[in-house]
């Protein structure tokens, strides 16, 4: 009987040791949390503490919140991802910007999740980046990709943050997106939605209210007729796929932002690969990787195809291949022009 009841004090203990060693753990945006990693269950100054090993706490002080932003957290029992309440991301919401101290608090038997932000001073100016990644690599560039500069937007006097796409030809259906911050998902917005009804080629312009985390999309139909070349690359690293280029008017030039894929590329006047020209071995600017943002160049009078790593705003300060003989008419005359000289049909100086 002794030796049964040792067993069964032994048992308590054990149970009771196992039951003390589980640890809970606030993990999600940096913004609220201690340390600069987001999402990060293994961060112990994020740990939560108990007297009664039902009731846990977390306090956080000195964050900046920014007002009507979504900051999504879960707590993560000993620090993995496979036990985390609750099952969708707990969110916290302020409704002025400024500085607070932030209190998590968890019940280990209901599960329960709380967060209270106690405003403690004023916060200075805050400004950010913002971007959009969305589901459709050909209107962002890159599927879900908050890293990518290619769709960084632009704050313009009225107050929105704005970005429009290059033209894309699309089929009828829905996209998804989101507005990105500083290109992580520590802060999330909500998910957004457009509807194209038919098929076409579309430019998208984006409209972000930091203000208010409104966004607006027009999409503006272009004319077939108006998209003078094509090209066809592994954007990414992914399947093959046309794009339209857009012409700068300023230089000649035609191209398309997008991802490099590490390969040659496809030209054509229309999107399909009948007729099209392969370009193996094109230009090479910055030494881009795959997945790199880059813009693809095309001098269709060279037929010369430029990929150069980074984004630019100016395309007309860029030279593809640039013609150093070509025939032009003047007054009803064939000129040919070399070198920038120009010589008659017999070959006479002019």
């Amino acid at each position: 009987m002794k030796k049964i009841l040792l067993l069964i004090l032994a048992l308590v203990a054990t149970s009771a040791v196992a039951m003390a060693q589980d640890s809970w753990t606030v993990a999600g945006s940096n913004a609220i949390l201690n340390g600069t990693a987001s999402w990060a269950p293994s961060n112990t100054e994020n740990d939560m503490t108990s007297t009664d090993g039902v009731n846990y706490t977390l306090t956080v002080t000195g964050k900046t919140l920014e007002a009507n932003t979504n900051y999504e957290y879960k707590v993560v029992k000993n620090h993995a991802w496979d036990e985390a309440y609750p099952s969708s991301n707990a969110t916290l919401t302020v409704t002025e910007t400024a500085v607070y101290t932030i209190d998590f608090t968890f019940n280990a038997d209901t599960k329960a999740v709380n967060a209270v932000a106690t405003k403690t001073g004023d916060a200075g100016e805050v400004t950010h980046t913002y971007s959009l990644a969305g589901s459709n690599e050909l209107i962002f560039g890159s599927y879900w990709n908050e890293t990518s500069t290619l769709t960084d937007m632009t704050l313009d006097e009225t107050g929105f943050y704005t970005w429009t796409s290059d033209a894309v030809e699309v089929s009828a259906s829905t996209f998804e997106f989101k507005v990105v911050q500083d290109h992580s998902w520590s802060v999330s917005f909500d998910q957004q939605s457009f509807t194209v009804k038919e098929k076409g080629v579309y430019t998208f312009q984006f409209m972000f209210d930091p203000e208010t985390k409104d966004v607006y999309v027009f999409a503006n139909k272009v004319n077939p007729s108006t998209v003078d070349y094509y090209m066809k690359h592994p954007w990414g690293g992914g399947d093959w796929t046309w794009k339209p280029l857009v012409k700068d008017n300023n230089s000649g030039l035609y191209y398309v932002k997008a991802q490099y894929g590490g390969n040659g590329v496809n030209v054509n006047d229309d999107s399909t690969d009948e007729g099209s020209t392969w370009v193996g071995t094109p230009e090479i600017e910055g030494n881009p990787q795959v997945g790199d943002d880059c813009v693809f160049y095309y001098n269709p009078a060279t037929g010369v195809v430029l990929i150069k790593k980074g984004v630019v705003t100016a395309i007309s300060d860029i030279t593809v291949g640039a013609a150093k003989t070509y025939k032009t008419i003047e007054n009803g005359q064939v000129i040919i022009v070399k070198d920038n000289v120009r010589y008659n049909i017999m070959g006479v100086k002019l």
